[in-house]
């Protein structure tokens, strides 16, 4: 059985989190395929190495603040990992990227010399991203300084959109995916006259909340009816909160973080899914990301605004915005949504995303373009 470590820093513990049922379902389908799978994470107040069965076979704890330890916690998690990349060999390495900084790149040059094949999933990193803030600012610095020193010792870029290399490095299109068989078929409960919106993330400038509450204000201004409700699931700033006026805090709902049944019954209310609707801000971003992957596996129609894949440019069931701050027409969105056939959108968004964005769909798709360029896969 061929041996993976997959540097993931994610939050282990909490599944409400798009990452991090991400990357949980990955874990899953590569042992499914056969693969031991060991991996690192963060856990409550610390971090931690976890075997093939889930239990941790190394951990650090620290009695700190929340808010330095959440500064701190990434530097904490490549210490970990290195330490353990001492006493063990890999076949494959899997690291999620993030800023090719002095610690990133002895972890990345420890697991290297290990003797594994390197896969580098960039899925939040693309020539031209616009990375805001001082996190931002840190992980594109290091990333342009060090990206020759990072390319020798990779062997694959995984990436979101069409590249046919990265770093100087052979790329591929890898992108989201989802768990499909997983997630529960969307079928509407709520009333035929009324238009409930869900957007299901924790809020990035790129969602473009913020155009979502003044799109909303702005319709309230010109019409009464039909009724328009958002619905937010995930963590949003107060800022964003501070937006909804009074004439619309009773059509704007926020349901803070969601899973499982409570999840099911906030998309049974809605009928149209939102997507990104400000990828504008984030420079040429060539996909709409993991939320509208969940929208196809549910069979939810949706909105968005910027690129989506090159093979959807025509698919009826998702509506394409303006990609600027100009706000929202809900009119033409509420047209969009009464010309499909919403039982057919659900039966062919969900064969679709089981066809393309299954994790099994993709990892094999990988494995044989590492079968057809002579990398070590099993």
């Amino acid at each position: 059985m061929k041996k993976v470590f997959m540097y993931v820093n994610f939050t282990t513990y909490d599944m409400t989190i798009g990452i991090s049922k991400k990357i949980r379902s990955e874990i899953d389908t590569l042992r499914k395929m056969g693969y031991e799978v060991w991996y690192c994470g963060y856990i409550k107040m610390g971090v931690a190495i976890f075997n093939h069965n889930d239990s941790i076979y190394i951990q650090k704890k620290y009695r700190i603040s929340n808010r330095l330890y959440m500064s701190l916690r990434r530097f904490f998690l490549i210490h970990i990992t290195n330490q353990f990349l001492n006493q063990e060999k890999f076949d494959i390495g899997y690291l999620r990227w993030c800023a090719f900084d002095p610690p990133y790149l002895k972890m990345l040059k420890r697991l290297k010399n290990t003797g594994a094949t390197i896969l580098m999933e960039s899925l939040g990193y693309f020539p031209g991203v616009v990375l805001h803030g001082m996190n931002g600012k840190y992980e594109k610095f290091w990333t342009v300084l060090n990206q020759k020193l990072a390319a020798k010792y990779i062997d694959l870029v995984l990436t979101e959109g069409k590249f046919d290399s990265m770093w100087g490095k052979p790329a591929m299109e890898f992108g989201m995916g989802v768990d499909v068989e997983n997630i529960t078929k969307h079928t509407y409960t709520g009333k035929n006259d009324e238009y409930h919106f869900i957007t299901v993330a924790n809020e990035t400038l790129y969602h473009g909340y913020d155009r979502l509450i003044k799109s909303l204000d702005r319709y309230y201004m010109e019409n009464n009816f039909p009724y328009i409700f958002i619905h937010f699931v995930g963590e949003i700033s107060e800022n964003t909160k501070a937006l909804v006026s009074d004439k619309i805090k009773n059509y704007i709902i926020f349901h803070g973080k969601l899973s499982g049944e409570a999840l099911d019954s906030v998309f049974a209310a809605a009928n149209i899914a939102v997507g990104p609707v400000a990828q504008y801000r984030v420079g040429g971003k060539k996909d709409t990301g993991l939320k509208t992957k969940e929208y196809f596996a549910r069979g939810i129609p949706y909105f968005y605004s910027g690129n989506e894949e090159e093979k959807l440019k025509d698919f009826k069931y998702i509506y394409q915005v303006p990609d600027d701050h100009s706000l929202l027409d809900f009119k033409e969105i509420i047209n969009f949504y009464q010309s499909i056939d919403t039982d057919a959108a659900a039966k062919m968004m969900r064969e679709y995303a089981l066809n393309n964005y299954s994790w099994n769909v993709k990892f094999q798709k990988v494995f044989a373009y590492m079968k057809e360029k002579g990398l070590k896969y099993e």
